[in-house]
């Protein structure tokens, strides 16, 4: 397929980064999650600004849980925490056409709008609306090949977003409200860029639109690619790196759905970002435990057995909202999942995760058993030293009896002393090792 010089399109750039803010979810959604969104957004907007937004709250008048309005259900939590709408500036608009050239002089970009959203977990997502203009005419393929380009040259930009507003979020953010990963020191970054093409064609049949995707997207099976739509005009072929949505009138660009898979990739993107941690953090932990328990001390010990148990609570709540999440889809969102789920082998990162979780949650059964297993023996311990000290007080105490007005010799006192002081030093040293390491 050959597009036609002056000819216009969209396309959005969607990337998910890491936050490194990773926020206590069980505690705002004890607080009230819409009412912390309330106030974050309240502290981050200034009087005259509406650039933070958070979702709305989800109850409906008709207090059914499902409805014609979004066709999907009430989920526990939202699917973001917070999002920042960033209209470009002329100087930002001036550094992308500037990129721009550099990749090529015949295809024109125009910024539309950028957007940040952040979950809870780690994860966040940008994405760039762009509306592009040819100079000339150019093949699918080579449409495909400038917007990868383009896209790795956005990365910087990307990155100089995603460090000013995540420092500002973490700045409106209680102290209370955010969980201290050890494991994670790093600035947040971008993690790859995902392009979502739009493509209208006026007259088309299935295999035009099979020849129009194939150029767009790469086929990952025998099965060939999946249309995710179920609206009339709309076809949706979720990819890896590439995804395509083609549609055949231009009214359809208002249609509800018409940003659906866009909308999905970032949701989805997102959560695949913070599973892919999950599951490397589960593997150094696992690889950590296996090697090093047997030496810990009994501080060290009790350390590293709260760490693993607040890690399989953080997953085990993820999971949760994911699959409340996915359960009250509207029929298109699900379609989409499944297709993606499909495409990106969503379900073997789940079941990995899943694997690996209840595993590190079985290892960690055993490093409680040698927790407790120290305990008992610095309790047995405590119990003999004083045990031991009352034992020769008695005697010295039977003895002085006994004689009473008989002198016990002194050689017996100082014998007496010196053990009851050696005793007590090494009770003491062996404290010492126990309460500090």
């Amino acid at each position: 397929m050959v597009f036609n010089v002056n000819s216009t399109s969209y396309l959005t750039f969607v990337g998910p980064f890491r936050t490194q803010l990773f926020i206590n979810s069980q505690k705002l959604i004890a607080s009230g999650y819409v009412d912390v969104q309330k106030s974050l957004s309240e502290k981050l907007n200034p009087a005259s600004e509406n650039g933070w937004q958070y979702s709305p709250n989800q109850s409906r008048s008709s207090k059914l849980s499902f409805d014609v309005d979004t066709y999907q259900g009430l989920t526990i939590t939202p699917r973001y925490l917070i999002a920042f709408n960033y209209q470009p500036d002329d100087a930002l608009k001036q550094k992308i056409k500037e990129l721009t050239t550099t990749v090529s002089t015949e295809i024109e970009i125009k910024l539309k709008g950028i957007c940040l959203k952040y979950m809870d977990s780690g994860a966040g997502t940008i994405s760039f609306n762009t509306e592009y203009i040819l100079k000339a005419n150019k093949s699918a393929v080579e449409l495909k090949e400038f917007h990868e380009q383009l896209s790795s040259k956005l990365s910087e930009t990307a990155n100089d977003l995603i460090i000013e507003y995540t420092a500002k979020l973490k700045a409106a953010l209680l102290e209370r409200d955010l969980l201290i990963d050890e494991d994670n020191d790093n600035q947040p970054a971008l993690a790859w860029m995902h392009r979502i093409f739009y493509v209208k064609t006026d007259d088309c049949n299935n295999s035009d639109i099979a020849g129009i995707s194939s150029s767009f997207i790469s086929k990952l099976d025998d099965d060939g690619l999946i249309d995710a739509s179920i609206v009339d005009g709309i076809h949706f072929y979720p990819s890896i790196g590439n995804s395509l949505v083609i549609y055949t009138d231009s009214g359809l660009d208002s249609n509800m759905h018409f940003r659906a898979l866009e909308s999905m990739i970032e949701y989805i993107n997102c959560n695949w970002l913070s599973m892919s941690e999950m599951d490397k953090k589960l593997f150094f932990q696992i690889n950590k435990l296996s090697i090093k328990t047997h030496i810990l001390k009994l501080k060290d010990l009790e350390k590293e057995y709260n760490h693993i148990n607040n890690t399989f609570e953080r997953i085990t709540l993820f999971k949760s909202i994911l699959f409340n999440h996915k359960i009250n889809l509207s029929p298109q969102d699900y379609r989409i999942w499944e297709c993606i789920s499909k495409t990106w082998k969503l379900e073997e990162l789940i079941s990995a995760v899943t694997t690996k979780s209840e595993t590190l949650k079985s290892m960690n059964q055993g490093v409680l058993e040698r927790l407790q297993t120290k305990q008992n023996n610095k309790l047995n311990y405590l119990v003999f030293m004083f045990t031991t000290i009352s034992f020769v007080t008695i005697i010295l105490q039977v003895i002085e009896f006994v004689q009473q007005d008989v002198n016990v010799p002194n050689i017996l006192r100082s014998l007496t002393v010196i053990f009851l002081t050696i005793m007590v030093a090494f009770s003491v040293k062996r404290l010492r090792n126990w309460f500090l390491g």
